[in-house]
């Protein structure tokens, strides 16, 4: 099982493109809840999920991968994604 280290930073794109550790990183966001993002130091991939209770059930729905989509596109979709949730 992989270990996260956790933290909350609002998300910029300076600071992720040069986001680098040798730790499994969990970072939220803290301005869109459920909003964060993970980052593995082994591919050096950076994934945007949005965590949320469906069926009452948590669930972790990903968003994409950074790079193929922007930090601004990440938090226009999860606000989207919540706003759907919020009318069902």
């Amino acid at each position: 099982m992989t270990k996260w280290l956790c933290e909350k930073r609002q998300f910029r794109e300076s600071w992720i493109q040069g986001l680098r550790s040798k730790e499994h990183m969990q970072i939220s966001d803290g301005t869109i809840p459920g909003l964060y993002l993970r980052y593995s130091p082994g591919t050096n991939y950076i994934r945007f999920y949005l965590g949320c209770r469906i069926e009452f059930k948590h669930r972790n729905i990903l968003i994409g991968k950074y790079g193929e989509i922007t930090v601004q596109q990440a938090k226009d979709k999860a606000r989207e994604m919540r706003w759907i949730w919020i009318q069902v």
